[in-house]
């Protein structure tokens, strides 16, 4: 499992000088150029990825859904993932971001699913996970991977940060898959 903070992600965007209001762009270029199809499933994000992932004209070429799933019931409902698992493992944690991934790619018969799953903040957190801890995925049909980041601020950084995270992460997906290096 790796873990970022929201200061290790700006690092390597600019040690890579990336600029993470253009990453979504550079993701739709991708996305497009490759005819291939992306859908969301988002529970602390609230839809803001998808918001930002459909802000680019064309995005029908690319993007087919996203689901805001904040309460449990929506998760169980929408997603299939079974109340059991969430009480087990709870809801802001690896298990359950990765079968949100792979439920909404699955559902939405995509080639990725992000998803993100965690406590915005401000109140809410506990010492395990403090609010700005929030869990990111994304699922292809070769693999799921996820991340554990943590973000100080306000609820509007937390939500921001953590769908660039995501964002980031499809992006590395991406390449990996262009180059054929995939890392378990």
């Amino acid at each position: 499992m790796l873990t970022y903070t929201a200061d290790d992600l700006e690092k390597i965007f600019r040690e890579e000088n990336i600029n993470p209001d253009e990453l979504q762009n550079m993701v739709v270029e991708k996305l497009t150029k490759n005819n291939l199809k992306l859908a969301t499933a988002e529970s602390c994000t609230g839809g803001s990825i998808a918001a930002r992932l459909m802000a680019t004209p064309g995005a029908s070429a690319y993007f087919k859904g996203g689901v805001v799933a904040y309460w449990n019931q929506t998760k169980e409902s929408l997603l299939g993932i079974p109340r059991d698992t969430i009480a087990l493992y709870g809801v802001v944690s690896e298990e359950i971001v990765r079968m949100m991934a792979e439920s909404v790619r699955n559902v939405t018969d995509t080639h990725y699913g992000i998803a993100t799953t965690g406590i915005a903040g401000p109140s809410g957190g506990t010492p395990e996970l403090p609010a700005g801890s929030v869990w990111i995925a994304v699922s292809s049909p070769i693999h799921t991977v996820s991340r554990l980041v943590y973000i100080n601020g306000s609820r509007d950084k937390v939500i921001r940060k953590a769908g660039t995270a995501a964002i980031a992460l499809l992006e590395e997906e991406l390449l990996q898959e262009k180059s054929g290096q995939y890392a378990p």
